[in-house]
């Protein structure tokens, strides 16, 4: 707040010293003397802020290097969704196939079609709806006929 009269003042004076034309002599003088006292005061305000200024330099580091790590793992984990997608659509196609083969063949009694599939059906089908379950039990429950 002292600051900011000092400057008031000092620009009051310079108007009136200016307007009333005493630039040179003891007024001149005068307002270099106020001009350098008010420069004086800026810089020791400057002074006791820069600590504060320290500090936030200080955060902002630290905000810039979390952000960089955020990115990078967002950008991971994109990736790894980008990849893993596909190979979860395909597995769920499979087991579509699987699972209509399964039910064509239990509805029209073909035990050869059957046991056909169940062997040489994809080994995620079973994990993907009965992942609880062991292979036997899986083959039990869909009823499929050993033989």
């Amino acid at each position: 707040m002292q600051t900011i009269l000092n400057r008031k003042m000092t620009r009051q004076l310079n108007r009136k010293l200016h307007h009333d034309g005493f630039k040179t002599g003891f007024f001149a003088s005068l307002r270099h003397r106020l001009n350098w006292q008010a420069e004086l005061q800026n810089d020791r305000a400057d002074a006791q802020n820069l600590p504060l200024i320290k500090r936030y330099l200080h955060a902002a580091s630290i905000g810039w290097w979390t952000q960089k790590i955020v990115i990078a793992l967002v950008i991971l984990l994109t990736m790894q969704l980008c990849i893993s997608l596909p190979q979860m659509a395909q597995a769920h196609a499979d087991y579509q196939v699987y699972e209509y083969q399964v039910t064509y063949a239990k509805a029209h009694h073909d035990t050869q079609l059957l046991n056909t599939t169940l062997k040489r059906g994809p080994q995620v089908a079973w994990y993907l709806k009965y992942g609880h379950l062991t292979k036997a039990e899986y083959l039990q429950k869909i009823g499929a006929v050993n033989q």
